[in-house]
């Protein structure tokens, strides 16, 4: 069992690093391939609700095929994406002392109460502990 635990650990940080290698590689080269594009333009303009048809025509493709190469590539949908990428930002915000409710509205949330719980959902934390949490360490060091 512990076996299977430690398989699946490994496979989830592999597929962060891909992750996490593949949008470093997009920003860097956005016009690579049509996937590059899209995932540039989510991150350039995260703020913004995603217009898929418009994702679509980025990508010179039909939904079903962008969705399909989409999460080929990313591990997930494009709403999704955009959404962990907005808790990532919020985060970086709030560990450099931004304000909770500012944190949200600056990465495109319409409702501190969403953004709390999706924030908690991705970071199994709240926002709140999760500030206190990166201004104690910076007070330790």
């Amino acid at each position: 069992m512990i076996d299977l635990a430690v398989t699946e650990l490994s496979a989830r940080l592999l597929r962060q690093q891909t992750r996490d290698f593949i949008v470093a590689y997009c920003q860097h080269d956005p016009e690579a391939n049509q996937i590059n594009a899209v995932v540039n333009y989510i991150l350039a303009n995260l703020e913004q609700p995603l217009d898929i048809e418009h994702l679509c025509k980025m990508a010179f493709m039909g939904r079903t095929k962008f969705f399909s190469e989409f999460k080929n590539h990313l591990g997930c949908s494009p709403i999704v994406f955009q959404q962990q990428e907005r808790l990532k930002k919020a985060a970086r915000l709030l560990e450099k002392g931004m304000q909770i409710t500012e944190a949200s509205f600056i990465v495109g949330f319409q409702n501190t109460s969403h953004f709390s719980k999706a924030f908690r959902a991705f970071f199994g934390q709240s926002p709140t502990l999760y500030k206190q949490q990166k201004s104690n360490i910076y007070r330790l060091n």
